[in-house]
C-alpha cells in the first residue's frame, strides 16, 4: 500500500495540477491566435530557474507559470501576473523569486515550497507580503526606497532612531549593550529566537510582531522598553527584516547612501536615537518597574544646576556602574567624542544661568610656597580661584531655590587643603531629639581612576567605594567651648560604599584636620590633610583629575542622614 501511495503522489505531483489548469486558462484568455498558438503547445514539465551569481535554484514557476503574463492580470494565484511593474526591472530569469520572497525554491510543493509549519524544517518560510518591502533593501538604498515603493523600510528605520532603539541595541557596532546586537537579527534561524510564547504560527515574522507588541509577553525576563502602535510594530519588523548578513553580488546592488539614513549629528536627534529609550524627555524623574530603579530627569533645570559638562560626559562616555547605564565612548558603544559633545549640549540647553558658570566641573587647586592656614578666616585664601558649586536636595521634593557653596583649594609639598563657604541663616550647632546640626562633607573616590555613584558610592569593591571627609558643627562648637573631651578634629574621615554603609577610618594614621566658623550668615569650613594618600584615602596628584563631590546639611531645615543638599562629581585638578 505505501509503496502504490508513493508511486501515485510521484506520478501525480502537485505542481501538474496546477500547470494543467494554467494552460487551460492561457488558452481561453488568448482571443488572438497567434496567442492561443503560443499556448497550446505548452508542456507539462518541471520548471526550473538556475541564479548562478544568486547561488539559489527557483521552481516556484512550477505553479506560478503567469508571473510574467500579462493575460493573467485578474487571474488567480497561482497562475495571475505579478502585481505592479516590478518584473520589469526584476526579471524572473535573472532574479527569480525566493530572493525577495524567501521560501524554499528547490520544493516542488505548496507547502514545502513556502515553509509552512514547523515540520517543513525550513529556516525562512514566504515573508508576508506586509513585510515583503524588507528584501527591498538588500539591493536599494533607503533615498531610492523613499521614492520608489519601500516607504515602509524608510519609516521603520526612522522609528528605529526615534524610538531610542540603539540605547539598548548595537547595530553597526554602535550602540547599548543591554539588549542583543541587531546585525544579522533579519538572516536568525527560527532556532535562534525562543518561540515558546508565540501564538500562532512560529515564525521569526511572528515573533518579531509579538516581541515589539509585548516583549515581556514573549520572553518573560526581558528588559525591553517598547511604546508603540500596532502598525509602528508591524513597521519596525519590517525594518528588522533588513538587518541581514548575507549581501547581494555587486551587479545587483543599487546602493548610493549608508544604510543608516546619512549623517544626522544634531544633538536632540542623538538623544532621540541612544537616551529617549531609557530617559524619555528627561523632565522628570520615573520610578522605573522594569529596570528596578530611578531614572534621574537629566534634563530638568534643577538637576543641571548642580550636573556640570564634564560630570555628564564622563557619564555618557564611562557610564555608571552598578546601574543600566552604558559606556557610551567610542571603545564601548561607539560613540565619537563629537556625537557625546552634541548630546550634553542638548541635555544642558535648559541649564539656568546661575549654573552656567560652573559647568566647566573644574576646581583648580593653587600651589603656594609657604604653609596652608587652617584658618578660614586668613587671607591667604584669596590667593585661591573661588569656585561656585550647585547643590541639590536629595530626600525631599526638588524646590526653586539656588543653592550654592564656594570652594577654594590650596596646596604645598606637604599638604592640600580646600575652603568651603556657603550662605546659612541660622547657626546650629546642637545635637538631640528634634535638634539638627549643620555639617558639610567632601567625598572623593577611593580609586582614584574610578567614579562610583555620587550617592556615597556604591559596592565594597575599590572603584565602588568612596572617601568621605564629614565636619559637623556640633563637634566643632565643643572644641571652641572645650565642654567636653577634645576630639582630635571636628571632621570624621570614613569610608563608604553606599547608603547605610559609613564606616570610620584610623584618624589617627590618616587625618584630616578641619576647622569651621560661622559669621554674618555664612559657614566657613577648613579641611586640611596630607597631600599624599595612603591606606584607602582620596588621592591627589599635579596636574591630574581628581573627583570631589560635596554634601550640605542645614540644621534649621531638620537635614539629617540622607536628607541634605549635595553636588554631583567635580573635579580637583592641582597646578603644577
Amino acid at each position: 500500500a505505501f509503496t502504490l501511495l508513493a508511486a501515485y503522489r510521484e506520478a501525480t505531483p502537485e505542481w501538474k495540477k496546477y500547470q494543467a489548469e494554467y494552460k487551460e486558462l492561457f488558452i481561453k484568455k488568448a482571443t488572438y491566435k497567434v496567442v492561443r498558438n503560443e499556448a497550446e503547445p505548452l508542456d507539462t514539465r518541471i520548471q526550473q530557474i538556475y541564479l548562478e551569481r544568486l547561488e539559489k535554484v527557483d521552481r516556484c514557476t512550477n505553479c506560478h507559470l503567469g508571473v510574467e503574463n500579462p493575460l493573467m492580470a485578474d487571474a488567480e494565484i497561482p497562475y495571475n501576473r505579478h502585481s505592479g511593474n516590478y518584473l520589469q526591472d526584476h526579471p524572473v530569469d535573472r532574479f527569480g523569486c525566493t530572493v525577495c520572497h524567501y521560501g524554499q525554491g528547490r520544493a516542488t510543493n505548496k507547502k514545502e515550497a513556502h515553509g509552512e509549519g514547523r515540520d517543513t524544517h525550513w529556516d525562512y518560510p514566504l515573508i508576508p507580503l506586509k513585510y515583503i518591502q524588507s528584501s527591498c533593501a538588500q539591493c536599494h538604498d533607503l533615498e531610492m526606497l523613499k521614492q520608489k515603493g519601500g516607504e515602509t523600510v524608510v519609516r521603520g528605520e526612522e522609528l528605529f532612531r526615534v524610538k531610542g532603539c540603539k540605547g539598548c541595541h548595537k547595530l553597526d557596532r554602535v550602540g547599548g549593550i543591554l539588549g542583543k546586537a541587531l546585525d544579522g537579527v533579519g538572516s536568525q534561524p527560527i532556532a535562534y529566537f525562543p518561540m515558546k510564547y508565540v501564538k500562532g504560527e512560529k515564525t521569526v515574522y511572528s515573533w518579531l510582531k509579538q516581541h515589539f507588541d509585548d516583549p515581556r509577553g514573549i520572553v518573560p525576563e526581558s528588559q525591553m522598553k517598547v511604546d508603540v502602535t500596532d502598525n509602528e510594530a508591524d513597521i519596525l519588523t519590517t525594518y528588522m527584516l533588513t538587518l541581514r548578513y548575507e549581501e547581494a553580488p555587486r551587479e545587483y546592488r543599487r546602493i548610493r547612501h549608508i544604510r543608516t539614513g546619512g549623517g544626522i549629528v544634531d544633538g536632540r536627534s542623538l538623544y532621540k536615537m541612544y537616551c529617549i529609550a531609557c530617559h524619555g524627555t528627561g523632565k522628570h524623574s520615573v520610578e522605573d518597574k522594569i529596570f528596578k530603579r530611578t531614572i534621574p530627569a537629566i534634563t530638568d533645570p534643577a538637576f543641571l544646576r548642580t550636573a556640570n559638562d564634564m560630570f555628564l560626559k564622563r557619564v555618557i562616555k564611562e557610564g555608571r556602574t552598578g546601574t543600566q547605564m552604558t559606556a557610551w565612548k567610542a571603545g564601548a558603544a561607539g560613540l565619537a567624542d563629537e556625537e557625546i559633545n552634541r548630546i550634553t549640549g542638548y541635555i544642558t540647553r535648559d541649564r539656568p544661568p546661575v549654573a552656567k558658570q560652573s559647568a566647566s566641573g573644574i576646581i583648580q587647586a593653587k600651589k603656594i610656597p609657604g604653609d596652608i592656614p587652617g584658618d578660614p578666616e586668613n587671607a591667604v585664601w584669596k590667593r585661591a580661584p573661588a569656585f561656585r558649586v550647585p547643590l541639590m536636595l536629595t530626600g525631599q521634593k526638588p524646590d526653586p531655590m539656588d543653592r550654592l557653596l564656594t570652594v577654594r583649594a590650596l596646596y604645598n609639598k606637604k599638604d592640600i587643603a580646600f575652603l568651603v563657604e556657603w550662605k546659612d541663616a541660622t547657626m546650629n550647632v546642637s545635637l538631640g531629639v528634634d535638634v539638627f546640626r549643620d555639617s558639610v562633607a567632601l567625598q572623593f573616590p577611593v580609586q582614584n581612576e574610578a567614579e562610583p555613584s555620587f550617592r556615597m558610592g556604591q559596592g565594597k569593591e575599590r572603584n565602588g567605594m568612596v572617601n568621605i571627609w564629614f565636619w559637623k558643627a556640633d563637634v566643632q562648637e565643643s572644641i571652641n567651648k572645650g565642654t567636653q573631651p577634645v576630639p582630635l578634629s571636628p571632621v570624621e574621615n570614613l569610608t563608604a560604599g553606599g547608603f547605610g554603609t559609613l564606616a570610620p577610618k584610623d584618624r589617627v594614621s590618616q587625618r584630616v584636620s578641619g576647622k569651621g566658623r560661622w559669621k554674618s550668615g555664612k559657614w566657613r569650613v577648613v579641611f586640611k590633610r596630607a597631600f599624599d594618600g595612603a591606606g584607602g584615602n582620596a588621592e591627589f596628584t599635579g596636574g591630574k583629575f581628581t573627583p570631589v563631590g560635596f554634601a550640605v546639611w542645614d540644621g534649621s531645615e531638620e537635614n539629617v542622614d540622607g536628607r541634605k543638599a549635595v553636588s554631583v562629581w567635580y573635579y580637583i585638578v592641582p597646578e603644577k
